[in-house]
């Protein structure tokens, strides 16, 4: 392999790779600010890690790879470089943060190698989401979502969209979901008024399912709310995402993409129940990496490149599935197969053939 080398580039020529980049470094509303690693072949850049050098907790935020570079060590060489670095800037100084952390957002089959690298030099998973995606069409046929029970119920003024709400409400409402640490990355003017609504009690948010504008025929919903209760047997929030299917249908065409984050197992089971057909598209995923750690094991862990095994349908639970179709990473039920499945653990929608 020809040598590698590992430097930090500026922002504006890392900004020529940002369609190769996940969402979070991407799309950063302060890009310029973010730091750049580069690892680079025969004066060409071959792959980029972007990390916000935070001062409470650095975050790398992507990382992509050439792939005719794929394989060879460089994204372990360039996480190793860039752990190197940020650590270099803290010194001996007392405040010196507790722990790297990643985030890795996008779809899954991109998204699957740099979790396996993270993984293989000590990131430890801190948050498991996952990506479901529907089409506006199917909330008009669905039983739940348009039982008469729910209709009637929406009815309640309780349940208000946010276009209805006072700007007292909704500003009580940031500061609740600041106190819950609910708040990270929700900007609530983004959101899409007319679709996103809430569960009000005594002028207090309950609870609700909130959506960001239409952007590139996708309706993202940025996340369903509710307060200390199973989301299953919360019915208020069954009747308040009724109303907000009603306004989808009124406002959007049937042929338009709806998107859910389910950030909790309370919220994917949701999701799972109202949708039952609905496809998982991408992953959210958070890591951590203790300081500790790598000061007192030395960079000997990232030396090494990450190994990938052959896998197949026989070798997983699919072989036995009525779901499983020949393509190894898809089947009937997931766009991408989860990544536990794939390791050969358990499907929660395996079902005899």
């Amino acid at each position: 392999m020809k040598e590698v080398r590992f430097e930090i580039i500026p922002a504006d020529l890392a900004a020529s790779f940002k369609d190769f980049m996940l969402p979070p470094a991407a799309e950063h509303t302060e890009f310029d600010k973010l730091t750049f690693f580069a690892a680079i072949v025969d004066d060409m850049i071959v792959a980029i890690l972007v990390c916000d050098a935070k001062r409470v907790a650095p975050e790398f935020l992507s990382i992509c790879v050439s792939p005719d570079f794929e394989g060879q060590g460089i994204a372990t060489g360039l996480l190793n470089f860039a752990i190197t670095e940020v650590l270099s800037r803290y010194g001996d100084e007392v405040n010196i943060p507790n722990n790297f952390s990643a985030r890795v957002v996008g779809p899954v089959g991109s998204c699957d190698k740099i979790c396996h690298i993270l993984e293989s030099i000590g990131f430890k998973q801190t948050e498991n989401s996952e990506f479901y995606e529907t089409r506006v069409s199917s909330l008009d046929s669905n039983h739940i979502l348009q039982s008469d029970a729910a209709k009637e119920r929406a009815a309640d003024p309780k349940y208000r969209a946010l276009k209805d709400c006072t700007s007292g409400l909704i500003n009580t409402f940031g500061n609740q979901i600041i106190e819950e640490g609910l708040s990270e990355g929700l900007n609530l003017n983004d959101l899409d008024k007319d679709i996103s609504y809430f569960v009000v009690e005594n002028e207090k948010v309950k609870s609700g399912i909130l959506f960001y504008e239409e952007s590139e025929g996708v309706i993202q919903n940025a996340f369903v709310y509710k307060v200390n209760e199973d989301i299953l047997t919360n019915m208020e929030t069954v009747v308040a995402f009724s109303a907000s299917a009603s306004a989808v249908l009124e406002k959007y065409p049937c042929g338009k993409r709806l998107s859910f984050l389910a950030e909790d197992e309370g919220v994917a089971r949701l999701i799972k129940k109202v949708f039952p057909n609905a496809k998982v598209t991408g992953i959210a995923k958070g890591y951590e990496l203790k300081f500790e750690d790598v000061l007192s094991s030395g960079t000997e862990r990232f030396t090494d490149d990450i190994a990938f095994t052959h896998i197949s349908n026989e070798n997983m639970v699919c072989a036995t599935c009525r779901h499983c179709m020949e393509n190894v990473m898809e089947c009937k039920v997931y766009l991408q197969k989860p990544d536990r499945v794939l390791d050969g653990a358990d499907c929660p929608d395996f079902e005899n053939a």
